[in-house]
């Protein structure tokens, strides 16, 4: 039974994906969507190499490509063509209201097969009678092969009538009633040819694109320090120093907060065991602290000694004591009903105290109780005051970004920022011991930070690195760089590392190292380059070895890497490599 699926192919599909997503189909007839711009139809190996995956599967393979370039690659490795899925579905019907079909030599074969391989066969004449024009395919042999060979080639239009209308031809002569004109047919096969053939060269023809990023001399690194002082009213450029102002922010926090400390009241089960002997030899002691226990597995132990008396062979009577008995554990856990102690330890046992008969209470255990009042432990008020310390140094942060607190112009900066002496709104004392299930408790205080008007820093920076540029030289727009470190606190001062850098270069031209490099060898091109900076020349396809020579093939751009400044040109560019 003949199946069918589409499997839709991203740009940046590998062959091995799409080989891996056919080998994992279970379709006995393919169609690959291929993507403009696709990494698979750079090349025709890359389709030969799918159309023999299919093959060797004995799966029926189309591709379907909206560029005319990939579809051209794809017939010339022999694999069916389509520009559109629906057009692909349509041959799905053709093929179905064909049933047996004929490959493009002529004989019959199945539906679906044909002496091209899995894939590779057209419908009856009857078929593309009824379904219309077959899409624009036919079948011819690929260079090197034979019959089992094949390639998508021109359309073959179906006769406008007469006995032989949809007949495949043979022996290039279709076998209808109307003759054919050989030299119209081969004057248009060659018109079809030239164009695609032209589309497919401008695409496919080999690009290159160079990058020059001049050298540059640094001016500096310069390094200075540049001190914010609050005892200075104004900028002190030869001194480097600066004004800074300190801004006193509020602080208040409190919170309600739970109190997990606990007062724990509880108490042990207790009541009476029966143990009966069947020993009729001598007295049984059973100790205190002997184990009984329930099926569920509360045990309880007896809380003093006694003796069970030997029993009587004549008449039959067992021995029976009882013993007071208390839960092991605390709380109601340990209040049991009566009859619910029936376990005894097998020392007890091998001595033929209740060899038989379960060990019993008479009555429920009773007495077993756990009770707890919450109240405020030491650990709870240290807690609450660790969480408050949080929450000032939470404020104080807020505090940085009110724009009521910091003057217009300034900046703070939150390394200087300090929190004063924090007091509790209640005593912390008076709160451990307390039952209560929670409790209130603040913090209130004052914070401070430093805030410095940077403009001065940056100023002061870019007139020294200026001054630095040596009069042969032009300056770099754009290279200037000023680098304010992390201020370091001293006491009332900011020390403010601060590096400056700038960059100085010749101009080049464009125009004049294109011709220098158009048609060279990419190794000389390279070293003719090197003497003006750092170089990257990325070229397409990958085996390329010589810069083109064609205009619109080469694009030339001068200027800082990640920029498109300074393009001289640019041209159509594949996946290529970095050379």
């Amino acid at each position: 039974m003949t199946t069918e699926t589409v499997i839709y192919l991203d740009v940046d599909d590998e062959i091995t994906s799409a080989a891996t997503r056919i080998r994992a189909s279970e379709a006995s007839r393919l169609a690959l969507v291929v993507p403009p711009g696709s990494r698979i139809a750079t090349s025709r190996m890359n389709f030969r190499l799918l159309a023999r995956e299919a093959g060797r599967l004995g799966r029926r393979l189309a591709v379907v490509a909206p560029d005319a370039p990939s579809r051209a690659l794809a017939a010339a490795a022999g694999l069916e063509v389509y520009a559109s899925v629906g057009e692909y579905e349509a041959s799905l019907g053709t093929a179905a209201a064909g049933g047996a079909g004929r490959s493009a030599a002529g004989a019959e074969t199945p539906s679906g097969t044909g002496p091209a391989g899995p894939g590779i066969a057209a419908g009856s004449a009857a078929t593309r009678a009824e379904a219309g024009p077959e899409p624009t395919r036919v079948w011819a042999a690929v260079e090197g092969g034979g019959a089992g060979d094949r390639r998508a080639a021109a359309p073959t239009p179906p006769a406008a009538g007469g006995v032989g209308e949809g007949l495949p031809i043979a022996g290039g002569v279709r076998r209808s009633g109307r003759r054919v004109r050989p030299l119209a047919v081969v004057v248009g096969l060659l018109v079809g040819l030239l164009v695609v053939g032209g589309a497919a060269g401008y695409v496919f023809l080999p690009s290159a694109t160079v990058r020059l990023v001049p050298r540059v001399d640094p001016i500096g690194p310069l390094e200075l320090t540049v001190v914010a002082d609050p005892s200075v009213t104004t900028v002190d450029t030869a001194a480097a120093r600066i004004p800074a102002t300190r801004v006193s922010i509020p602080i208040r926090v409190e919170d309600r907060f739970p109190a997990t400390g606990k007062r724990v009241v509880e108490a042990k089960a207790t009541g009476t065991v029966v143990f009966t002997s069947r020993n009729t030899g001598a007295e049984v002691e059973i100790p205190a602290g002997t184990q009984v226990s329930t099926p569920g597995g509360v045990v309880f132990r007896t809380t003093r000694r006694v003796v069970v008396p030997k029993a009587t062979f004549l008449p039959p009577t067992p021995g029976v004591a009882e013993a007071p008995v208390e839960a092991l554990e605390a709380g109601p856990g340990g209040n049991v009903p009566a009859g619910a102690i029936s376990r005894v330890s097998t020392v007890i046992q091998a001595r033929l105290v209740n060899p038989d008969d379960p060990v019993s209470n008479p009555e429920p255990t009773r007495g077993g109780k756990r009770e707890e009042f919450p109240r405020v432990s030491q650990a709870d008020v240290d807690g609450a005051l660790a969480a408050l310390a949080e929450r000032a140094q939470t404020a104080l942060r807020d505090g940085l970004a009110d724009p009521n607190l910091v003057p217009a112009g300034l900046t703070i900066f939150e390394a200087t920022a300090t929190l004063g002496q924090l007091s509790p709104t209640v005593d912390p004392k008076t709160l451990v011991g307390t039952e209560a299930t929670s409790f209130d408790l603040g913090l209130t205080g004052e914070g401070s930070v430093l805030a410095v008007d940077e403009t001065p820093i940056s100023a002061v920076a870019e007139a020294r690195v200026r001054s630095g540029v040596a009069p042969e030289h032009v300056f770099v727009e754009g290279s200037l760089s000023v680098e304010v470190g992390d201020p370091v606190v001293e006491g009332d001062l900011i020390r403010y590392p601060v590096t400056a850098r700038g960059a100085q270069s010749v101009v080049v031209d464009p125009a004049a190292l294109r011709e220098q490099i158009k048609g060279r060898p990419i190794g000389e091109a390279r070293r003719l380059l090197e003497r003006y900076g750092e170089v990257t020349i990325t070229v397409w396809p990958d085996w390329v070895s010589t810069i083109p020579s064609l205009d619109a093939r080469l694009e030339l751009l001068v200027g800082p890497a990640g920029s498109r400044r300074g393009i001289d040109s640019t041209a159509g560019r594949g996946r290529g490599r970095a050379a």
